[in-house]
């Protein structure tokens, strides 16, 4: 999925990037159509015939990815060299992390040195239409039919798609699939918590309200949970400071991690605007108040968050309740010989504070693309298709999934594959250790996707997930209506100031704040001063024009 950047900065722009659902070709570029056209691919192009590439001499490809110098390794990598065998390639890794590759790309754009392949969140952006008619990045060939493994993650949602296309109608970079639906947003940036010390305390369920969270959680850190006699366990980490207002959601997801467009009486404000907002301030500084926040929180990098609640320094972390979540979490270290069920429990979204629902965050099916640098020849524009396709393909996928058959998994006359354990601890084993290329599947897709599938996850895990469907039913959840936008345009819209970093600033003042009113309207001050009144106007004309109107609360 997932998901993703789940995770850094980056990954709290993907979550508030909402897609539009306008008619094909609603993507922000222009396209020339003449001036940038897609090459015409070789005539033997086809999908599961790799005898074609084995005819030229091995062909070098130069990747940016999300950690992509971890995946390609000069180390000993099995699943690496027969993917190299297969396509008759190399890859040559330009490093980019989630919290440099906004910048790096930049430089790389502006003097038109993309590598051939590069992950982005450019679509909806001003640079999208730069880099179509400066000729950065190549238009994508219309017919992709031998690479249907490819072709297909364009179908999942194709009304979400083809947003992603130019005015003239095609793909400039590919978008990727995150998940099969949006009913998984139930799962994004949620958060976990410790229910074998929840248990000792006597709390049983997963808290409802703002005030049983906080309650719950002081419980819990005041009983010496990891046993070392010292008060030293922290209330609430997450992977990345945000997603700490996830439990938040019910209040007004557009309020929390990101602001977003809204529904205000019929007009769309930016959340802080929202008449929710006022609540949600409050929350956030009664939790703060409270000492329950990880004072480290705004701080944190990587995969620090993690760790810690991994470790045992942390009641509740926030990320994601999606299956790949919480088998980054199925460790020795945590588990200590137990499923993972018994450690750890949901913690799902609190009441709306206004009329007693419940809602969730729909998921966008898609988030950012990999895009192809302009002036490449046929013949590696065939190559990098293939790469993707191959990746998204049963075989491709079992491999960076499974491991090698044999090696590290059987499977039998089913189908079933059966992973093989690690000696040592009884656990699955992290592949990626012993083959880093694993880690390259964000090219081509996100975890999400491929979960429903995937046989290396536990009935266990599974039985976590599930848990949050069997939730959202019994309270009769629902997603909330949070406008689909980003590939509107108008005037205004490089000036809009609510941007993730003025958020985050803005959450920090909102936790510390002896006075939430007078912040929120500092808060609300500084936008208008910064043109909030016009951005608003432009945007519900936008919006106006096509079609876009509020569907519930």
């Amino acid at each position: 999925m997932n998901k993703i950047a789940k995770r850094v900065l980056a990954i709290m722009v993907a979550s508030t990037m909402c897609l539009s659902l306008t008619a094909c070709g609603g993507g922000s570029g222009s396209g020339t159509g003449t001036a940038n056209t897609a090459v015409t691919l070789p005539k033997d192009a086809k999908a599961g015939d790799f005898t074609r590439f084995q005819k030229r001499a091995t062909m070098q490809l130069s990747i940016a990815s999300w950690n992509v110098g971890d995946a390609i390794t000069t180390s000993t990598d099995l699943v690496r060299d027969k993917i190299y065998k297969k396509l008759n390639i190399t890859i040559k890794p330009y490093q980019m992390t989630w919290g440099d590759y906004q910048q790096k790309i930049s430089v790389w754009a502006a003097s038109k040195n993309l590598p051939d392949m590069t992950c982005s969140d450019t679509a909806f952006t001003p640079s999208f239409d730069k880099w179509i008619d400066g000729k950065v990045v190549a238009q994508v060939p219309s017919d992709l039919s031998a690479y249907p493994d490819l072709n297909k993650t364009l179908l999942v949602n194709k009304e979400q798609a083809e947003s992603y296309k130019a005015k003239d109608g095609h793909y400039y970079g590919i978008p990727k699939v995150q998940t099969p639906n949006s009913e998984t947003g139930i799962m994004n940036d949620e958060m976990i918590m410790r229910k074998d010390w929840a248990a000792k305390v006597g709390i049983t369920k997963s808290p409802t309200t703002v005030d049983e969270f906080i309650s719950d959680v002081k419980k819990i850190q005041a009983s010496d949970p990891d046993g070392n006699g010292k008060n030293d366990t922290v209330g609430v980490t997450a992977y990345f400071f945000p997603t700490v207002t996830s439990t938040l959601y019910g209040a007004d997801p557009a309020c929390v991690n990101g602001y977003q467009w809204t529904w205000k009486d019929g007009k769309l404000v930016h959340a802080y605007n929202d008449d929710h907002f006022i609540n949600v301030a409050k929350d956030l500084n009664k939790m703060y108040k409270a000492g329950i926040i990880d004072p480290d929180l705004p701080s944190l990098k990587g995969e620090e968050g993690r760790d810690k609640f991994k470790n045992g320094k942390a009641v509740v972390y926030g990320h994601s309740n999606s299956a790949s979540g919480f088998q980054a979490m199925d460790t020795p270290t945590l588990t200590q010989g137990r499923k993972l069920s018994d450690v750890l429990m949901n913690v799902f979204p609190f009441q709306n504070e206004s009329d007693g629902k419940y809602y969730y965050k729909p998921s966008a099916v898609y988030w950012s693309e990999t895009y192809f640098k302009y002036g490449m020849t046929a013949e590696k524009m065939d190559t990098c298709l293939s790469l993707l396709n191959y990746i998204l393909s049963d075989e491709g996928h079992s491999l960076l999934a499974y491991g090698i058959e044999g090696t590290d998994y059987t499977k039998d006359a089913s189908g079933k594959i059966t992973m093989k354990l690690d000696p040592a601890t009884g656990a699955i084993p992290d592949l990626s250790k012993k083959y880093p290329i694993d880690k390259i599947g964000n090219l081509a897709f996100w975890s999400g996707y491929f979960e429903d599938t995937n046989s290396a996850i536990t009935a266990d895990i599974k039985k976590l997930v599930n848990d949050n469907y069997v939730w959202a039913k019994e309270v009769n959840a629902q997603p909330y209506d949070l406008p689909n936008l980003s590939a509107l345009t108008y005037p205004s819209k490089a000036k809009d100031t609510a941007t993730a970093q003025n958020y985050q600033a803005d959450l920090l003042s909102l936790m510390k704040t002896d006075n939430v009113e007078a912040e929120v309207a500092k808060i609300r001050a500084k936008y208008k001063k910064a043109g909030n009144d016009t951005i608003e106007s432009e945007l519900n004309a936008a919006a106006k024009k096509a079609g876009i109107t509020q569907k519930t609360k």
